[in-house]
């Protein structure tokens, strides 16, 4: 990673302070708003608001998810195939799953339909 070496500036508040250094980001804005879509890459699926976030998951084979409900009601990450069910999740609880074969895996919470999301397994 790349660094950033500012040496005593004036009118920066370091006067006498020495070589500092400073990290550099590590991710710009552009970088960091293309991955708050609906599609998430990462390991984990929020449930808030009544909503599975992110709605659409992509994982490698062999990923362990984990579901977790921040919300103040009880849900279920169902899958429409049955190959999964975390089973009742309050608010807080967590559960995992393993997603070993490629496929696009559909899931429901039980308790209220409407709520939908899917794994995308490559």
């Amino acid at each position: 990673m790349a660094a950033l070496a500012f040496a005593g500036v004036a009118g920066c508040g370091n006067e006498g302070a020495g070589d500092q250094t400073v990290a550099a980001p590590s991710a710009t804005s552009e970088e960091m708003t293309s991955t708050e879509s609906s599609t998430g890459t990462g390991d984990s699926v929020e449930i808030a608001d009544f909503e599975f976030g992110p709605e659409e998951i992509t994982v490698p084979a062999g990923t362990t998810i984990t579901f977790t409900n921040e919300d103040s009601a009880a849900h279920t990450a169902t899958a429409d195939d049955s190959s999964f069910d975390t089973e009742e999740l309050g608010k807080g609880d967590s559960a995992e799953e393993t997603f070993d074969e490629p496929g696009t895996y559909t899931y429901y919470c039980r308790f209220h339909v409407v709520m939908k999301g899917s794994v995308v397994v490559e």
